[in-house]
């Protein structure tokens, strides 16, 4: 098996889940895991442990939280399906103005 930041540890994930990688959500603290992550086609939740936001998000975080605790499970549209709310603890970027 190839280690991070080949993307062959999360394919295999979500190989053995019986999903396809953009339906699954990926959880690094480190920017080689995130690029892991992101080179397998999920979406990159950042854990704020040692590497800095800029660092994360330069790497493909889509998101870079404190701690799980800013992950919630909220009821879904449809059966078999999970949805989540990811609080950043941050306000929203907004686009630059020309």
């Amino acid at each position: 098996m190839n280690g991070k930041p080949d993307p062959e540890p999360y394919l295999k994930g979500a190989a053995a889940l019986h999903l396809p990688p953009q339906d699954c959500l990926v959880i690094e603290d480190a920017p080689s895991g995130v690029r892991a992550g992101k080179a397998a086609g999920s979406r990159v939740l950042g854990l704020r442990t040692t590497t800095a936001d800029e660092i994360m998000l330069t790497a493909g975080a889509d998101w870079v939280v404190n701690d799980l605790s800013s992950v919630h499970l909220l009821p879904a549209s449809k059966p078999g399906q999970l949805s989540l709310d990811i609080s950043t603890g941050e306000p929203p970027r907004l686009p630059k103005m020309r």
